[in-house]
């Protein structure tokens, strides 16, 4: 716990998360549960713990569709124009 009579709120946030030596975590525990101040400031913590948790799950990713077709469509394109380049490139070097 911090030099002041009550922890911090890194230090309550180390508890929340199961941080720190065993030792500690149950003074600071012993605290929370002793002082009105610290057991309002804990357990706004874990409500905004819980609520950001919650946006996070709203956030999660959707499913990618992956689509092969497009790309090897692209490519074989690309191929063909390439072949075209290559054929026009040969033309024109040839001496009549």
């Amino acid at each position: 716990m911090s030099s002041s009579a009550h922890p911090s709120d890194g230090e309550l946030r180390e508890l929340l998360d199961g941080e720190g030596p065993q030792a500690r975590r149950a003074g600071l525990q012993a605290h929370v549960t002793e002082c009105e101040e610290c057991g309002h400031r804990y357990a706004a913590l874990q409500e905004s713990r819980a609520v950001a948790g919650s946006l996070l799950d709203l956030l999660a990713p959707q499913p990618v569709e992956l689509r092969v077709d497009p790309v090897i469509q692209r490519a074989r394109r690309f191929a063909y124009l390439r072949q075209a380049v290559d054929a026009i490139r040969r033309m024109l070097s040839r001496k009549p």
